[in-house]
């Protein structure tokens, strides 16, 4: 059995008091839409990207939104893409 002093000092050598995301208050704010999740792009006439609409860490949860999108706005073309990977895309070719 451990006394609470030794059950503390066991603890913060587990787990430094400050980890290094806890250094800047707005680091758990932050997003790097290339490097986390799977980020939803309206594409313009070309199939270039035009806009972010949408961001999501879980790929389950982009997708969904991709869908709802695609079903939302037919005529607008869309890409799920999680760093260069294309994970869905829907291309509207308009006719010039």
């Amino acid at each position: 059995m451990l006394s609470p002093e030794t059950a503390l000092l066991v603890a913060q050598l587990i787990a430094p008091a400050s980890p290094p995301a806890m250094k800047d208050p707005h680091a758990r704010f932050r997003v790097d839409l290339y490097a986390e999740g799977s980020t939803i792009y309206q594409l313009d006439h070309r199939g270039e990207i035009f806009q972010i609409v949408a961001w999501a860490r879980n790929a389950l949860v982009a997708r969904t939104t991709f869908e709802y999108l695609c079903e939302k706005y037919p005529k607008e073309s869309f890409s799920q893409r999680r760093r260069s990977w294309v994970e869905a895309d829907r291309i509207i070719k308009r006719e010039t």
